[in-house]
């Protein structure tokens, strides 16, 4: 007769109180308190309508959180930028110097955010402080399909297209922008999150032959190694949400497939990631903001430029009581 041990390679552990919920997913123990048995369980995460855009998203930029986002860097003749409330979207004033579709960079909050490069390889970099934007300093290379992160003060651009697949590495320090190094592949339409000493990049797009990857890199404020952790999905042009302090956390979402588009979500939690509840629409060239834990996802394609909006609400973790008998 097969045992626990012989099973899972460890015996049941004997607690006096419980282990964290999310901490212990999939674990059994003996609670000595309450003399039962005790498992860890997670329901699924999903991801549910929000309120619908007033028009055209195509290859739009977001930050923020999933009640309080930022969608910009629309063509001109498009739209005005946009603020999400948690309900509904509203139009913002729109940017000095529009980055066009395609990915600018982008990263903040509703009343200190920036934006920066965009289709066709712009250098431009605006600030928004919650009111209206204000034109900054450039970037030292113009790209767009860029992976970014951080703080209006301290944020990161990697990678992209120049037009060509490029690695390059930028930080922002408030003021100026500066190389550092480079990502280890020339990779565009990454995913991208984190901070300017701990920042995280995933799959996308490379050349020579144009392919996806499934790599993950992260950054410690000079230079790119590999992670070791493949996502499940290759694809580009995709959302993705994480932490603004580290590279140990990420979500990605959607994205082009080549062909196709995907609904599939992915969460990172340091060493793996692994596949949780799929989107309702599969779309590419979509704007993102949030958490792993509450995301947001608007715009994109196709049809083209729709308005569509989703949100994500992370698993609720449990501990369960195993009856016996």
């Amino acid at each position: 007769m097969a045992t626990y041990k012989g099973i899972q390679g460890y015996t049941v552990q004997s607690l006096s109180s419980d282990p964290p919920a999310a901490q212990a997913v999939g674990q059994l123990w003996y609670n000595s308190t309450s003399y039962s048995f005790k498992i860890g369980v997670a329901g699924a995460g999903t991801w549910a309508a929000g309120g619908g855009m007033n028009s055209y998203a195509n290859g739009i930029r977001g930050f923020g959180t999933q009640t309080a986002a930022i969608g910009a860097g629309t063509p001109p003749t498009a739209s005005n930028e946009t603020k999400y409330d948690g309900t509904s979207w509203s139009n913002i004033p729109q940017m000095n110097n529009p980055s066009g579709r395609y990915y600018p960079g982008g990263t903040g909050t509703t009343t200190a955010g920036i934006i920066f490069g965009g289709e066709p390889g712009k250098t431009n970099s605006e600030t928004w402080n919650g009111t209206t934007w204000t034109e900054g300093n450039d970037l030292t290379s113009g790209r767009n399909f860029q992976a970014s992160g951080g703080t209006q003060t301290a944020a990161f651009s990697a990678a992209g297209l120049t037009p060509s697949f490029t690695g390059k590495t930028e930080e922002y320090n408030g003021t100026s922008w500066s190389e550092s190094g480079d990502v280890p592949v020339a990779v565009q339409g990454a995913g991208g999150n984190g901070s300017v000493t701990a920042a995280i990049i995933y799959s996308g797009l490379i050349a020579n032959p144009a392919t996806k990857t499934a790599k993950t890199y992260t950054y410690d404020g000079t230079s790119w190694s590999d992670a070791s952790a493949d996502v499940n999905t290759t694809c580009s042009m995709f959302g993705s949400s994480g932490p603004q302090t580290g590279n140990t956390a990420a979500l990605k979402f959607g994205g082009e497939t080549h062909p196709g588009k995907t609904v599939n979500t992915e969460v990172y939690d340091g060493s793996s990631w692994t596949e949780v509840g799929d989107l309702a629409n599969g779309r590419r060239s979509v704007g993102n903001a949030g958490s792993t834990t509450s995301a947001l996802f608007f715009g994109g394609e196709p049809p083209s430029g729709n308005g569509l909006t989703e949100e994500w609400t992370d698993p609720i973790y449990s501990v369960k009581t195993v009856t016996v008998s």
